[in-house]
């Protein structure tokens, strides 16, 4: 069980990241934008949680940028931004500064802070806090032009009131063929998100033909998540045994789930 009733966990991932040169001409060195920690678990106090996201400019030009949230939740296949629902954090969350100027070599803080009503009563309550950055790139030439682009980066935001625990349960798994990978179907019927670690092992008449860990991915409170797993190896049409276990973490202690489960590959 949690030591305490309210807890907050904020789980930072790069939601995008990626730059688009057009033309011949060199582009101006952009600056780089890096966000930590990647989680942060606080215990509140009456119905308060805070946190703290570090933002550094690890590049060789000023970086000014601007932090808003939005509601979000996951789907099969992943993120669904704007996603609004009764877990929405978006009215209950503040954070400051709001817009900032990061130098090279500088490091600025964002301060989070979450208060739930009590009349909300227990349950999960999610967001995306985006960091994006506002400075115009673009670079004019004769007849060329360079364009840097710079897409917003994501911490999802998680805070639980109550007690509240996921429930995890493997579903079923389907080939992808074209894909060259496996569908684990997740299921979460509790009212916390958990992300699981999966490590497992494809198996054909007792015989172990691939295994692996897949990275921890987040399956959402009351909802499921297709995990891909990606085995190394070509595999010839048949029926195979995929097994292994679910790892995540509740309040610090350390859940698992065991699975088998068929999977069949058809022939193309």
């Amino acid at each position: 069980m949690m030591s305490s009733p309210r807890w907050l966990a904020v789980a930072l991932r790069p939601l995008a990241l990626a730059a688009l040169v057009l033309g011949a001409v060199e582009a101006p060195a952009l600056a780089r934008l890096s966000v930590s920690p990647m989680v942060i678990e606080e215990a509140a106090t009456q119905g308060q949680a805070q946190a703290v996201i570090t933002l550094s400019n690890t590049g060789q030009t000023p970086e000014r940028v601007r932090i808003y949230a939005m509601p979000f939740t996951y789907g099969r296949d992943g993120v669904e931004l704007g996603a609004t629902s009764e877990q929405d954090l978006t009215p209950y969350l503040l954070f400051s500064p709001r817009e900032l100027v990061i130098e090279p070599g500088q490091t600025r803080r964002v301060r989070l802070v979450s208060q739930l009503l009590p009349s909300l009563g227990e349950g999960e309550f999610r967001a995306v806090v985006f960091t994006e950055p506002l400075n115009a790139t673009p670079t004019d030439t004769p007849g060329r032009m360079t364009i840097g682009v710079r897409p917003r980066i994501g911490v999802t935001v998680y805070v639980r009131q109550g007690q509240v625990l996921p429930s995890l349960d493997v579903l079923s798994a389907t080939a992808r063929p074209a894909e060259g990978r496996i569908a684990l179907l997740v299921a979460n019927a509790g009212d916390a998100t958990a992300r699981p670690i999966t490590d497992w092992a494809l198996s054909r008449e007792g015989t172990t033909v691939a295994s692996g860990r897949h990275n921890a991915t987040t399956v959402i409170a009351g909802g499921d998540r297709n995990l891909m797993i990606a085995p190394a190896t070509a595999l010839t049409p048949g029926t195979y045994t995929l097994s292994g276990t679910l790892t995540w973490f509740v309040n610090g202690r350390q859940e698992t789930l065991p699975f088998s489960i068929p999977v069949t590959f058809s022939a193309p």
